[in-house]
């Protein structure tokens, strides 16, 4: 990296990692993952600013990767970032943000939610020590015909909220779900683009949207399918969502700040929460789950229902026994294989595009 776009790097991160990208320009990037060149040439990274409030004032926005000149209709993949749960720690201005947050840094800003998405498409490496990306999983599905829509979160409610938060307590409304609701509709429905004033530069093939959900990222793909009003994705990748929440609301003194934050965003209490749940949701048959058993950054038992749920709707649980926190970020083989289970075509991609 140039000296100046590592100044850069470092200026919009406060700290460097190896492999970070330059932030992006006003105009379409070109999308160039690190896990390898996407098919067919030049793909570019389009944004797309919403009407959605961040915390800190900002319009939401969202990050499409497609063909620069795409030959036809494509399916949209909607990627939902891991991380995305945190709430304001003090009495707050209008921003949300005065008095700081549980996490620090703060992750209720447009700019930290961006950073996130950009790492899942592998434009760097990441801003979380513990997680590696390299667009691995993006790659794979652009391999198999899909432009992939990145949806960032900048208001910490896992994806779910609509201005159904503690919003006395947090000092903004939370509007995660719906950003969910949009960037879904987006995937199934003809016209969406239009009706909310966005320009994808592409037309969507809606009978075959695919929903990835990293982390905490999985909570967007359990109020997609938990939703009679919306439509079931044609399949499903989930890497490592501790999706029973039960494990912090049975114990309150040992996760205090947890519930807390559980109680911000579900007001109503644990039975609120259940309405987004992968563990009880009738999912495709087309998921496949990705997960580590012996992973050190998860409450213990926080997978079980959900890695027991999934073969019983006829899908796929794959266990990698490995210490990361995403099994699917960096690794393009086995990212290769799970697209290709949920697809349902052979093989997955070409060697000249490993790193």
């Amino acid at each position: 990296m140039p000296p100046r776009a590592a100044l850069v790097c470092c200026l919009s991160l406060a700290s460097c990692w190896a492999g970070n990208r330059a932030p992006l320009p006003d105009e379409p990037a070109a999308w160039e993952p690190i896990a390898g060149d996407p098919p067919g040439g030049r793909w570019e990274l389009v944004e797309l600013v919403t009407d959605l409030a961040c915390p800190d004032g900002e319009d939401a926005r969202m990050w499409l990767a497609r063909p620069a000149a795409p030959a036809g209709p494509m399916p949209l993949a909607v990627l939902f970032h891991e991380g995305a749960f945190d709430y304001p720690t003090a009495s707050t201005d209008t921003d949300g943000l005065t008095s700081g947050s549980w996490r620090s840094p703060t992750r209720l800003t447009r700019d930290w939610a961006d950073r996130r998405s950009w790492a899942a498409l592998g434009r760097w490496a990441s801003d979380d020590e513990a997680i590696v990306h390299t667009g691995a999983l993006p790659l794979a599905l652009a391999e198999q015909g899909h432009a992939v829509l990145a949806v960032p979160n900048c208001w910490g409610d896992y994806g779910v909220n609509d201005g159904d938060n503690d919003e006395a307590a947090d000092g903004f409304a939370r509007r995660g779900g719906a950003l969910t609701t949009l960037a879904w509709s987006l995937a199934t429905q003809e016209g969406a683009a239009e009706a909310a004033s966005l320009e994808l530069g592409l037309e969507v093939d809606v009978l075959a949207p695919v929903t990835v959900g990293f982390g905490e990222g999985g909570r967007s793909v359990g109020a997609i399918v938990q939703s009679p009003a919306l439509q079931i994705p044609a399949a499903v990748i989930l890497d490592s969502t501790g999706d029973d929440l039960d494990i912090y609301y049975a114990d309150p003194a040992v996760w205090a700040e947890e519930v807390e934050g559980l109680r911000r965003i579900w007001p109503d209490g644990r039975a609120a929460s259940l309405r987004t749940r992968l563990g009880n949701a009738a999912l495709p048959e087309t998921t496949h789950l990705v997960f580590s058993s012996t992973d050190p950054n998860l409450p213990a038992g926080i997978m079980d229902e959900l890695v027991a749920h999934v073969p019983t709707r006829g899908g796929t649980v794959t266990d990698t026994a490995s210490t990361k926190r995403l099994q699917l970020a960096d690794d393009l083989d086995l990212a290769r294989e799970v697209v290709a289970d949920v697809l349902g075509v052979g093989g997955g991609g070409t060697d000249d595009t490993d790193p």
